[in-house]
C-alpha cells in the first residue's frame, strides 16, 4: 500500500495564515479523498448498467468546508 508523506507543519502554518500555493495545496492534498466522498452511483433502468460519477455539488462543499476548517484551525493548541 502506498502512503503519501503527510502535510509537512510550516505548510498548514501557511495556509492557516492564507498563503494561497499553501491552501491549494492542502486542497490538492485531500482532492482524491473529497471526490471519493463524492461518488455516487447512478442505476441505468432501461439497461439494467450502473455508473459511478462525482456529484460536483457535494465536491463543492466538502471543499468549502475544508477550507473553512483551514482558516479557523487554531495552531496554539
Amino acid at each position: 500500500m502506498y502512503e503519501r508523506p503527510l502535510l509537512t507543519y510550516p505548510l498548514i502554518e501557511k495556509a492557516v495564515s492564507g498563503d494561497p500555493e499553501a491552501v491549494y495545496e492542502v486542497l490538492g492534498y485531500y482532492s482524491g479523498y473529497i471526490s471519493a466522498l463524492s461518488r455516487e452511483e447512478a442505476h441505468s433502468t432501461r439497461e439494467g448498467r450502473s455508473s459511478t460519477a462525482i456529484n460536483e455539488d457535494l465536491r463543492q462543499t466538502l471543499e468549502s468546508k475544508l477550507l473553512s476548517k483551514i482558516f479557523a484551525f487554531d495552531l496554539s493548541r
